[in-house]
């Protein structure tokens, strides 16, 4: 057994109104703010080891910003910048993160308060682990008659008199309850979750939500259920693949069109969300941590060298760039997560979290948004199929075999345990 500690923090990074709201390739000046938006942290350490996990209420997060605030923190606290994942919830009404002046102090500086808040909050601890599912409230965006990822996994951390501390929650769907329409700041319905959540817990509790297979899952909701129980016929991501109809059959209803989303779908959402996460926490028994705190990281070459220029999001240029991009993954007792910077289609992620349970730990997880951002990494499976995720991954000329170089590159790096039978 390790003798444990552990804490959590939480910061506001909610943007100046004007900033530009991500998502959706669209000008969006913000006129306002619906939620505030925050970064949360947890710190775990034992027997030597120590590391954070970052999740923040933003759209994406680069990989100079992740570099950023791994400096700060690794300036204000002795956790290494390698020890440092940082993530976001991958909201389209969040803004992005290159633009300084849409905060009053550097985005690096907000997000590292909650991480060096949550070190300095660190109390001897007792963790425990769990899963459930959450069903009926996604659809894949690419084939309606595919499944998504519905499983949910939590970390509960508590001090040794029982009390609460916090959760680590990962679920998959993208975050785009609300559309190119909506022009409020707001964390959609992650942030809604954490926020029922830390309400349910009480007493200061924190709750991470980590957003995993979500690359190709757009959020099952009201409107969305009643125009496809509707005589439409329903056009995907993916071209020519057409639904209760034919490509010439009108009305028609775009699942990649989220124009008409409303507050009260992304409570919604946000409130079964927390209600699972709370379900699940409550029958988690906690204990002295087994297997101590671990962190591992990898970098894959994901682009071919010498690439030609390209313009990226319209903001940058990447010439020459050889492509190097960071994988990493973590654990504590019998979680592990691994963490891909960008957006990981639902197929990825069931397929290394049956290779995590398979090594031995029984409650796997996944985040994309993590340690920078390269757009969408679609399995290779999915080239061949084409639409919108993959013009992104060819635009940015990505390798059809990534995903299993970032398996080949992080496997060896994780600490195997007990065999579990397959």
């Amino acid at each position: 057994m390790t003798e444990a500690r552990a804490g959590f923090g939480v910061s506001s990074i909610t943007p100046r109104v004007g900033a530009e709201l991500a998502g959706y390739r669209y000008h969006r000046p913000s006129a306002g703010v619906h939620d505030e938006l925050h970064s949360r942290a947890l710190v775990m350490e034992g027997d030597g080891s120590i590391w954070a996990l970052s999740t923040n209420e933003l759209c994406w997060i680069g990989s100079s910003a992740v570099a950023l605030i791994r400096k700060k923190v690794a300036e204000r606290t002795p956790i290494p910048e390698s020890n440092i994942f940082v993530c976001a919830v991958h909201t389209h009404s969040g803004p992005r993160d290159d633009n300084a002046e849409d905060w009053d102090r550097p985005l690096a500086d907000l997000v590292a308060d909650a991480i060096v808040q949550a070190y300095e909050n660190r109390v001897p601890a007792r963790v425990g682990t769990g899963r459930g599912r959450l069903d009926e409230w996604s659809i894949n965006r690419r084939f309606i008659d595919r499944s998504t990822d519905p499983g949910m996994a939590v970390l509960k951390v508590e001090d040794l008199n029982g009390t609460l501390l916090g959760t680590v929650v990962n679920w998959n769907c993208h975050a785009v309850v609300l559309g190119y329409d909506n022009l409020l700041i707001s964390a959609d319905f992650p942030g809604l979750a954490s926020a029922q959540l830390e309400e349910q817990m009480g007493d200061g509790a924190v709750a991470l939500y980590i957003n995993g297979g979500a690359g190709d899952v757009n959020p099952l909701t009201s409107g969305v259920q009643d125009r496809l129980s509707g005589e439409y016929a329903v056009d995907t991501h993916v071209p020519g693949h057409c639904y209760y109809g034919t490509a010439e059959a009108k009305p028609r209803f775009r699942l990649c069109d989220r124009g008409g989303g409303t507050f009260e779908e992304a409570e919604a959402l946000g409130q079964a969300v927390a209600q699972e996460a709370w379900k699940i926490t409550r029958t988690i028994q906690v204990g002295a941590v087994s297997r101590a705190p671990w962190i591992r990281s990898a970098h894959v070459q994901i682009r071919p060298a010498r690439a030609p220029a390209i313009e990226v999001l319209g903001r940058e240029t990447w010439r020459n760039w050889t492509g190097k991009a960071e994988i990493m993954a973590l654990g504590v007792d019998e979680l592990a997560m691994i963490g891909e910077p960008g957006e990981v289609f639902c197929e990825t992620a069931l397929l290394f979290k049956r290779r995590l349970w398979q090594m031995g730990f029984g409650v796997p997880m996944t985040s994309g948004y993590a340690n920078g951002y390269f757009s969408y990494l679609p399995p290779s499976e999915a080239f061949a199929e084409g639409g919108y995720e993959v013009e992104w991954a060819r635009k940015l000329s990505l390798r059809e075999d990534l995903q299993t170089a970032m398996w080949e590159a992080i496997e060896g790096l994780i600490p195997h345990v007990e065999q579990q039978v397959s």
